[in-house]
Order: structure tokens, then sequence, then C-alpha cells
């Protein structure tokens, strides 16, 4: 029998691998700057109409997965962000039904090469793309589980240590108006 933590929850043996819950996504895209707090603290204006870029999905990976630094990186750095998971094919959805869609929610490590993204002809894929550059928690949250996705704690941590904490009371661009 798997032993239990104080919450009665199994705890997970250091040994054991945990997997991003998405196996084969279609794709991801990413909303930049879509936290007023990061947008400050990076000293960059807030966007009026969403900055959209995609990350190859071989950069999806588990939450402590080996991160593969590419070569030549100058500037890696990372964010947390809440990762919307679609759940069934959509194309020119209306807002009003858009959480008919979404099948919950999961943190997401973005990590990206600054130099790359931002200091070579603006191409955010070239700093935001590399395998291993999405990390992924391994639960996925359901919109029941979660029911107002504007009001969470989120934070990272970088080698046991918090570098980063918001909440999503601060998204630019809410969810489901994307």
């Amino acid at each position: 029998m798997a032993e239990k933590s104080q919450s009665n929850c199994p705890i997970v043996s250091p040994k054991t691998r945990l997997g991003a819950p998405i196996g084969r996504p279609s794709k991801i895209i990413c909303i930049g700057l879509n936290y007023s707090d990061h947008a400050k603290e990076s000293g960059m204006t807030l966007p009026t109409d969403p900055i959209i870029f995609f990350k190859s999905t071989t950069a999806g990976c588990g939450p402590n997965d080996q991160v593969i630094i590419p070569k030549n990186s100058e500037k890696t750095d990372w964010e947390v962000e809440l990762a919307v998971v679609i759940g069934k094919k959509a194309s020119y959805v209306e807002e009003a039904e858009a959480m008919d869609y979404v099948a919950g929610y999961l943190l997401h490590n973005d990590i990206s090469e600054r130099a790359f993204q931002l200091e070579r002809q603006g191409q955010w894929v070239k700093g935001k793309s590399a395998d291993t550059f999405a990390p992924l928690r391994p639960f996925l949250a359901t919109t029941d589980e979660i029911p107002d996705p504007h009001s969470l704690n989120v934070w990272l941590k970088v080698n046991g240590e918090r570098l980063q904490k918001s909440n999503t009371c601060n998204l630019v661009f809410k969810i489901p108006n994307w």
C-alpha cells in the first residue's frame, strides 16, 4: 500500500517520473504578456490585442524532466502560466460557448531564451519553442473543479527556489475571451 500524506493523498516516490497529462497536443498556442504584473516587471506596455505565438509540441514535457538549454543560449528565462486545455475541435466558437470546449486547466512553465526571442529579428518562436521548453504539471483540473479561473495563485520554483508568484486575476485577456 502507498504511503499517505497528511492530506491523505498518496506520496509519490522521487524515483517516479511524473509526465504531462497531455501526451500529444495538436498545438500549443500561447498568449504573450498576458499577466499585467509580469509586463510591468519586464518594463513592457500591456498589449491591447493578444500577442499569439506557438510552441512546438516537442516543447511539452513533465514537470521534473530535464530542461535542455539550447546551444549558445545567453538569457534563459521562465514564467508560470495557467494553461487552458481545449478538449474538442473548435473553430469560430462564439464567446458564450467557449467554455463548452475547455477540458480543464493545468500549470505550464513557459521557458524562453530571451536573446533568441527578442534580439534576433523579433520572432518569438526562436526563443520559446525549443524541445522541453513547456514543462506541464501532471494534474489536469477540470472546469467543475475550478469554477473561477481568475482567482488562482500561481508560482514557479526553479531548482527548489521560488522565483515568481502571481494570481490569475492579473490576466490581461480573461478566459474565455482570449
